[in-house]
């Protein structure tokens, strides 16, 4: 009996030890994946270190708000992903890509606001990524930063030669890098702003298109030759009846979705809105020119209900089509 009870005993403690070696075991491997994600020691001097207040109450994931610019970074190194997460991750919708090729099909999928991609790569590297992506209409208006530990001019040079709008060299400075980002965004909402007064028409002719046609055509062709395109395409149909987004997407050789989206990010205009203000801009034309009366002004842009281009006139010009025939 009392040999059993030892041997009872002896299990207990057997089983207690376990139990408590297993949640040791289990403290260690949380410890460790903990560690997998945090920048090591030796490889600091690449990164600089991020300001206080960067880091404060940033959430790891976050749920995607459409108001924030979207940020797209195609690097392989886990530290730097990290690192650039942690620096732009509360201000902008940041997304990941480990290669240029990752980094290319997740470009045309999501439009971002701006891309930063590391050089050397596995897979695809970022010179090839870069010129892939600027050769594509779709995306040639993304800037692109260039991040790299190759410090020589020629590289520099060859990312530019390839497109890539801005360019440093690792270690770099946070500060630096957030201003080089918000510039690069600024200089496209402010291409945004030139597309509302050129596609926005006024009863006085004062549009950035009226005022400087030659200039302003040059201006947008190099530096979105899709819209540009687009423009070109609608003007040259402006008469046709039949002319809609399938035909414009026909024309550009993309989808219909590709096309609202890349025109919506470009030019802050839906593809009816901007076809809709060219009809108008039209038939204010012929009314400024008296050729036309409203309502066969209106039947030449291709309405066939009055009413609807005189609310869409009233909306662009702010008075009704017959007041500006006649005020003119």
């Amino acid at each position: 009996m009392i040999i059993f009870i030892l041997i009872i005993s002896i299990l207990l403690i057997l089983l207690v030890v376990q139990h408590l070696h297993c949640r040791q075991l289990k403290q260690k491997i949380a410890l460790l994946e903990a560690a997998s994600h945090t920048p090591s020691v030796e490889q600091a001097p690449i990164l600089s270190p991020i300001p206080e207040e960067s880091t404060k109450e940033l959430p790891i994931e976050k749920e995607k708000e459409t108001n924030k610019y979207k940020l797209l970074v195609i690097e392989d190194h886990k530290d730097i992903q990290l690192y650039l997460k942690v620096l732009f991750g509360k201000e902008y919708e940041f997304h990941l890509a480990e290669n240029g090729e990752e980094g290319l099909k997740k470009a045309q999928d999501i439009m971002p606001d701006l891309i930063i991609t590391d050089i050397m790569m596995p897979v695809m590297d970022g010179f090839e990524c870069t010129r892939l992506l600027k050769e594509d209409i779709t995306t040639c208006h993304i800037p692109i930063i260039q991040l790299t530990a190759l410090s020589d001019d020629h590289n520099a040079i060859k990312g530019m030669e390839l497109g890539a709008d801005d360019y440093i060299i690792k270690p770099f400075s946070p500060e630096v890098l957030r201003t080089k980002v918000k510039r690069l965004i600024k200089s496209r909402s402010d291409l945004k702003d030139f597309y509302t007064r050129l596609l926005l028409p006024s009863k006085e002719g004062n549009s950035v298109h009226e005022t400087n046609e030659e200039n302003t055509l040059k201006k947008l062709e190099e530096q979105d030759p899709f819209i540009s395109r687009l423009l070109q395409i609608i003007d040259k149909n402006i008469l046709n009846k039949d002319l809609n987004t399938k035909n414009l997407a026909d024309e550009m050789s993309v989808s219909l979705p590709t096309l609202y989206r890349k025109v919506k990010q470009s030019t802050g205009f839906t593809v009816v809105e901007i076809i809709r203000s060219a009809r108008i801009k039209k038939a204010s034309d012929m009314l400024k020119e008296h050729t036309h009366t409203v309502a066969e002004a209106a039947e030449a842009v291709g309405y066939n209900d009055l009413y609807t281009f005189r609310k869409h006139f009233v909306e662009i010009y702010g008075i009704k089509p017959s007041e500006f025939y006649r005020d003119i």
